[in-house]
């Protein structure tokens, strides 16, 4: 399984914290959404 992940710039300090999370698990996932700047 791999999970897609996304955000806008108000979300990208949460999103963070969901890859952290998703890469701590050892799960598959592709982030879309904006960087830092």
């Amino acid at each position: 399984m791999k999970i897609a992940t996304a955000s806008d710039h108000a979300g990208y300090e949460l999103k963070k914290g969901i890859i952290a999370y998703l890469s701590e698990k050892g799960i598959n996932y592709e982030d879309f959404g904006c960087g830092p700047d």
